[in-house]
């Protein structure tokens, strides 16, 4: 654990010294996954946190899901 958090420390420290925005997102991303695998209980999976679920959510809603594609199994093709 202690490279994590040796890790954790390089990410803090360049992010206080306002990096560019494609650096920071990269930055605060890799600091969000460091500080999950160090303590899940306390922070959002990287998944979670990439995509917007909230941490307390074990699964996408089903309201959140494409809809799914209209059964056309019956629906039958004019020859013409």
């Amino acid at each position: 654990m202690a490279h994590i958090e040796a890790e954790l420390a390089r990410i803090t420290d360049r992010l206080s010294r306002s990096p560019d925005p494609f650096e920071h997102a990269g930055l605060y991303a890799a600091q969000q996954a460091l500080s999950w695998a160090a303590q899940p209980d306390c922070y959002a999976s990287p998944f979670a946190t990439i995509t917007g679920i909230r941490a307390t959510s074990a699964d996408c809603y089903p309201d959140n899901r494409p809809p799914l594609s209209p059964d056309n199994s019956d629906t039958k093709l004019d020859a013409a």
